[in-house]
């Protein structure tokens, strides 16, 4: 049996709600709520779109049934891993991700932090605000044709295995 788990780290969110609150015009807290779930929303579609992790999260993994195997590959980027903060077993970070070796452990665990190594670019910024704002403004489910400004804003640093931001 795997349990994985990740959980935003709400501090360490790459645009914040002042930000939002500031690009909305909204002074008081009354939405504020509702604006963290757009904003959240938005910051996940912005990571799917370029393919890299710009939120911060604690992360978690469980494998119950380790005995039986030699190693386990849990992959991430090597450049979004800030730090690995329990692990049972030895290990090792690779460009595929981390490896576990269970030697004989019944159970492995490891708990691991992933981010966002860099300051966020200001248009990948601009766009989660935008996109956020969108959700805002319109909480209406519509069909888009064409490609938004934020999609647009983000197409450079889409990872394609090339590019480093």
């Amino acid at each position: 049996m795997i349990k994985k788990t990740r959980e935003i780290v709400e501090a360490d969110m790459p645009v914040k709600l002042e930000a939002l609150k500031s690009h909305l015009r909204i002074a008081d807290d009354a939405f504020d709520t509702d604006l963290l779930l757009k904003l959240h929303t938005a910051t996940q579609w912005a990571e799917a779109q370029i393919g890299r992790t710009l939120n911060t999260y604690n992360c978690s993994y469980t494998n119950l049934d380790a005995k039986a195997e030699e190693s386990i590959t849990i992959p991430l980027d090597k450049r979004e891993l800030q730090s690995i903060d329990e692990v049972n077993c030895k290990y090792d970070v690779t460009d595929e991700g981390i490896i576990l070796y269970p030697e004989g452990a019944a159970n492995v665990e490891v708990s691991y932090t992933i981010g966002c190594a860099i300051e966020l670019a200001y248009p990948i910024a601009a766009a989660i605000l935008l996109r956020a704002a969108s959700l805002f403004a319109n909480p209406n489910d519509s069909v888009q044709y064409k490609l938004t400004a934020s999609e647009n804003l983000l197409r450079p640093y889409r990872n394609y295995g090339l590019q480093k931001l």
